[in-house]
């Protein structure tokens, strides 16, 4: 036995602590790095000692998963914050690390989401653990200050812009590589535009096409270039197109739901006699009555009114329509169209069509009412969808830090929000852009209409039951996208109920939530604080909160890929929903044939490439289907539990749903939950 140190001896070390820190890089073509890295462990009892991280052979490679030992020579308690240095080996270059995992002396793991790149020209790094709270609730002066440093820091990387007048705030940069490097998408996924379009039209082999400015001489002509690229979904339409029940089930379950409204009323600028729509009626009631009984419905294109098509097209006289159709649901459930006027004010040039109408003239009626449907579909989704996906972001990136709830909560479904944001005003609504060059309406005049959308902008919108209520839908037969929408909100809405309770226990806990109420603010200013908008400027119980978050998660998911989902099957054929006229408007009756038709829709060469764009645009990168994020910023029990549940019942659905749709005559998959997408890049 060693004997106990005495006079001149020298005092026994005091034995070191030792923790474990595991760190994975991410998978991503340039995460690993080169560089000299260096570790310290931030306790609520002090710091370790700066350790440098480097085991035998080559560290940080992309997708490597190593285990380093730290040592301190006091016991650090809990530990808050790992921070990261990185040195330059031979030259700089920058290290994306997915997470971090500390083992204590005991035994105990800390578990730290990542998902952060640590710069070239910013090497330091400081990550906080999965432990989520409330501001207010947050006690550790280090994690006070930390929390503080982070959002004036985030600030400073996320500012907002105006990029048009009387429009929704934007995030200020002007190509993807002025955003922060955390919101860009990965380089593996990033193409150029115009580059990837070009690689799927030489692959559809459109190329040679898109010079011939010539006409279609017939549907069967069309038809020979769509066969090459059917789905499930387009063969069907392609047979039935012309059918007036199936236009009236696109306004149930095609890509454009969001139009169809209930008709309550006579309407003063389409009057619509009963002589003119009695052999539609079935019920042996006046139109009127039809109305008062919940049988007409309508969609009305009135963002249209008073803008100019633009001169590009070929025709020098060019004018375009806002058309109004009304609809029938007919006691078998069929909702058909009875009358489509193509501008909003009645008059004798502004004749009302019907399906008894000649053949052309009908058809040309269908056809101008399809094509407002597509661009005022593809203009709302842009307000509805990507302003508001645009604001929600930049104001949870400048305001939220990582150690609240609803930072981890929604940060996996934005990640790469600004990135695509970005990417469409470059490419499509840039001037000489895809707007200008293949629709009828340029980019001066899609900025009016998108102008003219947002003044009626509404938050009840992204409120899905509240949406299907304030248009009168709630108990039309044959309804999808209603029925399998409803089921999933709910699904949604009680993930996020789950999550909300375990950290707000109070109205209180709301109203004293400082970043919470400073995100909401910024939100409600990135609407130009405008009270017409519905949008609130301030939280004051949970339930609201419950409601806000479950509008924003839907929005993001379900709306953002059912829109994509759907956009081929429905965008990508001509005379299904045209996204350019090349004649006037109709503006009188029994002047029309089949040329005139023929005439009117798209030509070869822009046929071919709004194939090609809608094929490029629909395709999915990256997949990460709903409940299933890649990204995981909680840590605790409770929320990784209800986390579970979420993918349980999901799965629940999806199984429901298999069943459900293989009873329907033409499939309605887009809510379904394998093909909602969590963080779509494009």
């Amino acid at each position: 036995m060693k004997g106990q140190p005495g006079p001149g001896h020298p005092q026994t070390a005091k034995d070191k602590m030792h923790y474990t820190i595991t760190i994975k890089t991410s998978d991503h073509d340039d995460a690993g790095t080169y560089d000299y890295m260096y570790a310290t462990l931030i306790g609520e009892h002090g710091e370790s000692e700066k350790t440098e991280l480097d085991n035998f052979g080559k560290d940080f490679e992309r997708g490597s998963e190593d285990d380093y030992t730290v040592e301190s020579d006091d016991e650090l308690g809990e530990i808050l914050l790992v921070r990261f240095e990185k040195v330059k080996f031979l030259r700089l270059d920058d290290w994306h690390c997915e997470f971090v995992q500390v083992k204590d002396p005991e035994g105990k793991i800390t578990y730290f989401p990542g998902f952060s790149w640590i710069l070239g020209d910013n090497p330091v790094l400081e990550l906080r653990s999965a432990a989520a709270s409330l501001p207010q609730h947050e006690h550790d002066e280090i994690l006070k200050s930390h929390r503080e440093e982070e959002k004036q820091r985030r600030k400073e990387m996320f500012k907002w812009d105006a990029w048009q007048p009387d429009q929704p705030l934007v995030i200020m940069a002007k190509e993807a590589k002025d955003l922060p490097r955390e919101v860009r998408c990965p380089d593996e996924h990033r193409m150029d535009q115009n580059e990837g379009l070009h690689i799927v039209m030489r692959n559809m082999r459109l190329s040679l096409l898109l010079d011939e400015k010539v006409s279609w001489t017939s549907f069967s002509e069309i038809n020979k270039l769509y066969n090459q690229h059917v789905t499930a979904i387009s063969a069907t339409a392609m047979k039935r197109w012309k059918e007036d029940a199936f236009l009236g089930y696109q306004y149930l379950n095609g890509a454009n739901p969001f139009a169809l409204q209930r008709c309550k009323a006579p309407l003063d600028k389409m009057p619509v006699t009963d002589t003119m729509v009695a052999p539609s009626l079935k019920r042996s009631l006046t139109l009127e009555q039809e109305m008062q009984e919940g049988n007409i419905y309508i969609v009305d294109f009135k963002y249209f009114h008073g803008i100019e098509a633009d001169c590009k097209t070929q025709s020098e006289n060019m004018t375009t329509a806002a058309p109004v159709c009304m609809l029938y649901c007919t006691p078998e459930g069929e909702l058909l169209p009875i009358a489509i006027q193509l501008n909003q004010e009645p008059g004798e040039d502004n004749p009302i069509f019907l399906p008894s109408d000649s053949e052309t003239d009908w058809l040309l009626a269908k056809l101008w009412l399809q094509h407002a449907n597509f661009v005022t579909h593809w203009t709302m989704m842009y307000v509805y969808m990507r302003c508001t996906t645009e604001v929600f972001t930049v104001a949870l990136m400048r305001c939220l830090t990582t150690g609240h709830p609803l930072y981890k909560l929604l940060k996996p479904y934005v990640k790469y929000t600004l990135d695509e944001a970005i990417a469409l005003r470059r490419f499509a609504m840039c001037e000489g852009g895809y707007m200008d060059q293949y629709t009828t309406f340029g980019r001066e005049e899609f900025l009016q209409l998108k102008t003219n959308i947002f003044k009626d902008f509404n938050y009840d919108f992204l409120c899905f039951p509240k949406n299907l209520e304030n248009r009168g839908v709630d108990d039309l037969p044959n309804f999808h996208f209603r029925d399998d929408g409803m089921k999933l909100w709910n699904v949604i809405k009680s993930f996020v109920s789950e999550i909300i309770d375990i950290y707000y226990k109070s109205d209180g806990d709301v109203v004293h939530d400082d970043e919470l109420q400073e995100w909401i603010k910024e939100i409600f200013e990135g609407f130009l604080s405008l009270e017409s908008t519905g949008v609130p400027s301030r939280f004051t119980n949970v339930l609201a909160l419950k409601d806000f978050l479950a509008a924003a998660i839907f929005t993001f998911t379900a709306i953002h890929s059912s829109f994509y989902g759907s956009m081929f099957d429905w965008y990508a054929w001509i005379y299904i929903n045209p996204y350019i006229m090349r004649r006037p408007a109709l503006t009188a009756k029994n002047t029309t044939n089949m040329a005139d038709v023929m005439e009117t829709i798209p030509d070869v060469g822009s046929t071919s490439f709004f194939l090609a764009y809608m094929s490029h645009t629909s395709k999915i990168v990256e997949k990460v289907p709903l409940g299933h994020d890649t990204e995981q910023y909680f840590g605790d029990k409770a929320s990784l539990a209800a986390y579970k549940r979420f993918q349980e019942t999901l799965e629940k659905l999806q199984e429901h749903l298999d069943i459900v749709d293989e009873q329907r005559p033409v499939s309605y998959p887009y809510f379904q939950p394998k093909n909602i997408q969590t963080g779509i890049v494009r």
